[in-house]
């Protein structure tokens, strides 16, 4: 019964130590890919200033773009 309340206390303490002593990456350092924007698509009704904050600083519209061409100098 009490199993799952200390498994997720245990998991939010120690991801919290581990973030801790790791030093979180800024928002431009993360890797787009690795993320999923579902701000988007959750709240694509909103303005775009908050789906920016939304995204928490991560630049998915550049990232966007640079695939695209990628992806089109490949099909070439």
């Amino acid at each position: 019964m009490w199993y799952t309340p200390i498994a997720v206390s245990t998991v939010l303490i120690v991801g919290l130590i581990v973030s801790y002593l790791t030093h979180p990456l800024k928002p431009n350092e993360i890797d787009p890919k690795l993320l999923i924007p579902i701000g988007d698509v959750c709240c694509c009704c909103l303005p775009k200033s908050i789906r920016n904050w939304l995204r928490c600083g991560v630049d998915y519209e550049n990232y966007l773009e640079k695939k695209v061409v990628f992806v089109f100098i490949i099909r070439w």
